[in-house]
């Protein structure tokens, strides 16, 4: 499994770039790193029927997953058939109904702002690795290992891999 964090310098000389601008942004980081490691064979980025974005290289499907937050861009490559992969980034804003989503993930209401996005980010990434909405049910999941990813201040990140 290979990941890209990236941090757009210039977002504050763009007043709020549009939310499809940064996801082409992506789309065009992931599209690079699936050429990288396709190193010369055929690599390719599609979307299946549900929309969900693969990366294919010499013939195989392998999982990928996006993430992006204001000016932080998070995009991960599985390197093996059998890793299902997600990632999710978020940019740690204290205004944000923390106490409702909370509750929604499983989460006591009381809980730190801290720890709010990263249960936050946990269940994001399981839910794009596996598809499952239920934190009860995602709760239960073994074969998966989550990554604290290294983010910017202000930021909170979190990766997870497993065989899906």
């Amino acid at each position: 499994m290979v990941y890209v964090l990236y941090v757009l310098d210039d977002y504050r000389e763009i007043s709020r770039p549009p939310r499809k601008m940064i996801s082409a942004v992506a789309h065009e980081i992931l599209e690079s790193l699936v050429a990288m490691i396709a190193g010369g064979s055929d690599g390719r980025v599609f979307k299946d029927q549900d929309g969900r974005p693969w990366g294919e290289i010499a013939g195989a499907s392998l999982a990928v997953s996006i993430s992006h937050s204001r000016n932080v861009i998070a995009v991960v490559l599985a390197t093996q058939a059998d890793l299902g992969v997600g990632i999710d980034v978020e940019y740690i804003d204290p205004r944000r109904p923390v106490a409702e989503m909370a509750v929604q993930i499983g989460m006591p209401s009381s809980a730190e702002i801290g720890d709010f996005y990263d249960g936050w980010c946990r269940y994001e990434a399981l839910f794009k690795a596996t598809g499952i909405v239920d934190p009860e049910q995602q709760g239960r999941l073994v074969e998966f290992m989550e990554i604290d990813l290294q983010m910017p201040a202000g930021f909170a990140g979190k990766l997870v891999v497993g065989r899906g």
